[in-house]
C-alpha cells in the first residue's frame, strides 16, 4: 500500500491482526449475574474453549515509511517510520502537502494525523464505522466509513467526514448519496473553480463516485458537465 503527494510519498505495511487460536464465544448468564458458576458450568465452558482451539496466527505491527522529496526544508530528516499499535491494521492512506493521513481498522478504528517534518503524531480521531476510503488536499482530509447495511433494498450505507486539519473542527460530516443499488469506489478533491463566467467546481471539491459511474458532491450541487459546456449558465 502506497500514497504520493507533493512532498513525499508513504509506504504502508498494514499489518496483520493474529489471533491466539480461541474461538472466543460468550455463555449467556441467567438469574443473578454475582452468583458463582456451577461445576457443571465451568466443565461447559472449558469444553467450548478447546473445541474453539485452533492454530493460532501471529500478530504483526502495521508500519509507516515516509521518504520526502529532495528540498531544502526537509534535507535534515529525508525519511521517518512509525510503528502503530499490534492489533491495529491500516486500511487507507493519503498525503497531503504537510501531513500524512492514516485510517486504521481492527481493535481500533482511528484517524491519524502524522506530520511530514519528523513523522509526529499530532492527531487522534476515533472513526464511526469501518473506513473504506481516504483522501486528502490541503488541510482537508475525507474519509468514507461503512455505517449500515439496508437489507430491505440489499444496499449498504456509508457515512463520509470532512475534517480540516488546520483548526481541528469538523466541516461537515453525513450520509454518502449513492445510486441505488449501488456502492462507493472512490472519493477525492478537485480544484477546478469558476472559468469564464462559467459554473464549474468551487476549489477543493470532495467527490464521491458510486460502482454506477456517478460523481456526487458532497453537501452541495455537484459539478453538471452539461451545464459547464453552455455558456451563461
Amino acid at each position: 500500500m502506497a500514497a504520493v503527494g507533493r512532498t513525499g510519498y508513504c509506504l504502508v505495511r498494514p499489518g496483520i491482526l493474529g489471533n491466539d487460536g480461541t474461538y472466543k464465544t460468550e455463555i449467556p448468564i441467567e438469574g443473578n449475574r454475582n452468583a458463582p458458576k456451577t461445576d457443571a458450568e465451568m466443565l461447559s465452558e472449558e469444553q467450548r474453549r478447546r473445541q474453539g482451539r485452533c492454530q493460532g496466527i501471529p500478530g504483526m505491527p502495521g508500519l509507516l515509511y515516509f521518504i520526502t522529496f529532495d528540498g531544502p526544508h526537509y534535507r535534515l530528516q529525508p525519511s521517518w517510520t512509525h510503528t502503530l499499535a499490534l492489533g491495529e491494521q491500516v486500511r487507507c492512506v493519503a498525503v497531503s502537502e504537510s501531513f500524512v493521513a492514516v485510517a486504521t481498522t481492527g481493535r481500533r478504528r482511528y484517524l491519524r494525523i502524522f506530520s511530514i517534518k519528523g513523522g509526529m503524531q499530532v492527531s487522534i480521531t476515533g472513526l464511526e464505522g469501518e473506513p473504506l476510503y481516504l483522501d486528502a488536499q490541503g488541510p482537508l482530509i475525507m474519509v468514507i466509513m461503512h455505517w449500515s447495511f439496508d437489507r430491505s433494498v440489499g444496499e449498504r450505507q456509508c457515512k463520509y467526514m470532512l475534517l480540516d486539519t488546520d483548526n481541528g473542527n469538523i466541516v461537515s460530516r453525513g450520509a454518502v448519496p449513492l445510486a441505488p443499488g449501488s456502492s462507493a469506489v472512490w472519493c477525492g478533491f478537485v480544484r477546478y473553480g469558476r472559468r469564464e463566467g462559467r459554473v464549474g467546481m468551487s476549489p477543493r471539491t470532495p467527490l464521491v463516485q458510486d460502482s454506477g459511474g456517478v460523481v456526487w458532491g458532497l453537501f452541495f450541487q455537484a459539478f453538471s458537465g452539461i451545464c459547464f459546456r453552455r455558456s451563461g449558465c
